[in-house]
């Protein structure tokens, strides 16, 4: 199982020395080799030293009948057990302390890399997780978005932002660079706040940052903003929803961070917050198309005489941030008469002006056409 490591640890340490280093299994053979010639022969020595659980063993000259060199044998220790032996080719009293110090630096290394391994495997665990909550979270309770998040190492009770960082002008061969992106945004982001998880969706960076303080979030998303178009040229559009701490409204707060992210690209590429969301923006993300539908929806039971009086009552309504009184001396009308005017509105279209979510809707409504 250690197998890859031992090619990878047997290439930077050639760097280092000029002898002839193998890695040797327990069964003795050798499993990876800086002469490939080597590799699947036997080593009765290697084996000698695994049975008899020895740390060295020195071979004074070369057996050419079983294909050994002189040289030193030394265990590979992990967790306190032998894993293999590393044997360096020379004269053992011209290289016994030199290979101890190589095999030291041989279990370091394995531990780094193990090390590594691990917390890859981790990180994909969470963002497998993650991405579970996306797409099918009406399969995990809040209990279980608590405990799995502990299994995983975190604190889902800390609120998360969802930050959707859209990549722009990508090459044709682009694999090997979003991993790269994706593991320079996690270490970044890692380094911000603990507990942040990073993972590619499609061509879209997705980042759930914790943070204490919202106001650090305009701050930590221009900062990788700008590392990622420094560092791989590529240009970047970012959205970045509310923070949400329940696992039903993530979906929702995605498809928001995707949606400001679109608002990007129409913004020459300004970070787009959900808290600092103008209506006009989100309007002008939207296709012409989409605006169109959007209008015809909220007044398909009005004549096109009443969606023209409808708007511009409207506009009043907001330039006078819904004033009776003001809308009434404007329009030289009784305040009676606005009142009856948007309780129309709301009987016709089903939004009622007074109430703030309709309200908004109307106001998109208008700024469609």
């Amino acid at each position: 199982m250690f197998e890859k490591y031992f090619q990878i640890i047997i290439d930077e340490i050639s760097k280092l020395v000029t002898a002839d280093i193998c890695f040797i299994d327990c069964s003795g053979h050798i499993l990876k080799s800086s002469q490939p010639s080597r590799i699947g022969q036997f080593h009765p020595y290697a084996k000698k030293l695994v049975d008899e659980n020895l740390d060295q063993l020195a071979v004074d000259q070369d057996d050419p009948v079983a294909g050994i060199k002189r040289g030193v044998h030394s265990a590979v220790h992990l967790d306190g057990q032998i894993i293999g032996v590393i044997g360096i080719t020379g004269a053992p009293n011209e290289i016994l302390l030199f290979s101890k110090a190589i095999c030291v630096l041989s279990e370091l290394m394995l531990k780094n890399l193990l090390s590594n391994e691990q917390e890859n495997i981790l990180t994909q665990a969470r963002g497998i997780f993650f991405q579970e909550c996306l797409l099918h979270n009406s399969h995990i309770s809040q209990e279980q978005y608590l405990s799995q998040g502990t299994t995983l190492g975190l604190d889902m009770r800390i609120p998360r932002f969802i930050i959707v960082i859209r990549l722009f002008n990508l090459p044709a061969q682009h694999n090997l660079l979003l991993s790269n992106i994706v593991s320079h945004c996690n270490n970044l982001n890692t380094k911000h706040m603990v507990g942040s998880i990073t993972f590619l969706k499609g061509e879209d960076i997705i980042c759930f940052q914790p943070c204490a303080d919202p106001d650090e979030i305009p701050a930590h998303t221009s900062f990788l903003k700008s590392q990622i178009e420094d560092k791989f040229n590529i240009k970047t559009f970012i959205g970045c929803s509310n923070p949400y701490t329940e696992v039903s409204i993530i979906p929702t707060l995605y498809e928001t961070a995707c949606v400001l992210a679109e608002i990007s690209k129409n913004s020459h590429g300004q970070i787009i917050q959900q808290n600092h969301l103008f209506p006009e923006a989100l309007i002008k993300s939207l296709s012409k198309s989409m605006r169109q539908e959007f209008h015809n929806e909220v007044f398909q039971n009005c004549t096109e005489q009443e969606i023209k009086n409808y708007t511009q009552l409207l506009k009043d309504y907001f330039e006078c941030s819904g004033s009776i009184k003001d809308i009434s001396e404007k329009r030289y009308v009784h305040k009676n008469t606005i009142q009856y005017q948007l309780t129309k509105i709301h009987h016709q279209t089903g939004y009622n002006p007074r109430n703030m979510k309709d309200a908004f809707c109307l106001y998109l409504a208008i700024l469609s056409k």
